[in-house]
Formats: structure tokens, sequence, C-alpha cells
């Protein structure tokens, strides 16, 4: 099963965290949910407790075309949020969304370097110095380059600060 494109992933802030997101309008469609989208969506972090700025982003977008007064909204999901949706909805497509979101995570675990990578088990006091003063080191050395750090999509984009005025494009 190649899941390369299953569901777009892309990276965005949930409380100043850079965090993997799924648009819901998207899984819902993959999911072949026999209910309309707005409904699906509010039904599903009401019944299992989803917290927005949390679980979701929710945006607000402004209307076009002949529905000039109605704006949708736009939920985007973190992959822990989508893979319990993904579960709930107990069919095939369910199942295979969920191994789909998992795979990701694990894609982006091991490009990680290794003083990046979430603690699982215990570690020495050396191995913590080594990776604090790695983490340490590399922000001191950004800060004297004076680099930004930006995401544009799904991309980390990582390029020297211009002038004030100026923006990373």
């Amino acid at each position: 099963m190649n899941n390369q494109k299953l569901i777009p992933v892309f990276v965005n802030t949930i409380a100043g965290i850079p965090t993997q997101l799924v648009d819901a309008r998207e899984l819902h469609t993959f999911l072949k949910v026999g209910k309309f989208f707005a409904n699906w969506i509010k039904d599903r972090i009401k019944q299992y407790d989803f917290q927005e700025n949390e679980d979701y982003l929710r945006i607000a977008k402004s209307g076009n075309g002949e529905n000039k007064g109605f704006q949708p909204i736009e939920y985007h999901l973190t992959l822990d949020m989508a893979k319990e949706l993904s579960m709930v909805e107990r069919n095939e497509k369910g199942k295979q969304a969920r191994r789909y979101f998992i795979e990701c995570e694990k894609r982006l675990l091991s490009e990680l370097p290794v003083f990046l990578k979430p603690i699982t088990e215990p570690i020495t006091l050396e191995d913590f110095k080594w990776r604090h003063e790695v983490i340490t080191t590399a922000l001191q050395n950004l800060q004297n380059a004076k680099v930004v750090i930006t995401f544009k999509g799904s991309e980390l984009l990582i390029g020297k600060r211009l002038a004030k005025s100026k923006r990373l494009s």
C-alpha cells in the first residue's frame, strides 16, 4: 500500500509549537463519512472533547462568490486527532488513514537529529548535558548569524535576516 500522499500533511503552529496537521475536510472526504462536513466535525469535537488550539485550529475563511454572507470554517487537525477520528469511523478507510498518520509520525521522528528526538527512556546526566550543549550552541550560532527560521507550508525555511523591514522570501 503506497501511502505517500494519502491525505496531505502540513506544518503550522499550535501554541507556538510547529505541529503536523491535516485539513479536516480532506480527512472527511477520504473517510467517506455519510454526514455533511460541518455537522460531522462539530459532533466529533463535542463527542470526543477535542480542544481548540490544542487538538485543532479553527479558521474562518472569508466568503466569496454567490455566498458572500457565508463564512466557511476550516479545521486543521493534529495527527493525534486525525488518528482518533479515523479510528472511530470504524471502516476500512479509517483504518488506512490511521496507519498513514502513524507512518507520517515515524517518518518525521526518523528525520530528526538525535538530540531533538523525544527521550523515551532514562538517559545519563552526561547525555543530558551533551544534548543541552548541542542545542544551546546551535541556538547561539543561529542568533549570531542573524538567521530567520520560518515555515512555508510543510517546509522549514532557514535564511539570513536582511533588514528589519524586509521579510524572508
